[in-house]
């Protein structure tokens, strides 16, 4: 599916079959309602109206007991930063992220132990050395 972003409009390229989180809460929306926006206010059964869903977001966030510190954007930049630490190189997290530059999709690739675990052993089996 190409689907053009919000904030620049660029193209992205998704096949949703790959995501199995957003396959299965999708299943949930009968097919003949999987036309334009699927995510609706339950209250109105609409597109929610502008920062009504943070609002509602942020709600449910608490109530599962998440800090007021984690945003729901938050999840972008722990995809990009899932996908680096799998091993993912920072061009396919571009175009995987939308971003125009790997410079944007590098900010969003946050510091973990996976990846300096996984230079560590990049060193040592450089050197010929075994752990």
């Amino acid at each position: 599916m190409m689907k053009a972003t919000t904030k620049t409009g660029t193209e992205a390229a998704i096949d949703f079959r790959e995501y199995p989180l957003a396959m299965g809460e999708l299943a949930r929306v009968p097919t003949e309602q999987r036309v334009g926006p699927v995510i609706r206010d339950s209250s109105t059964g609409k597109p929610f109206r502008r920062g009504m869903y943070a609002r509602r977001w942020r709600l449910i966030a608490r109530a599962a007991g998440i800090p007021d510190e984690v945003w729901n954007r938050d999840s972008r930049a722990g995809g990009v930063t899932e996908g680096s630490d799998a091993g993912a190189d920072l061009e396919a997290l571009r175009h995987h992220a939308s971003h125009s530059s790997v410079s944007t999709t590098a900010r969003y690739s946050r510091r973990t132990l996976t990846k300096t675990t996984r230079v560590a052993r990049l060193r040592i089996a450089h050197r010929g050395e075994s752990k």
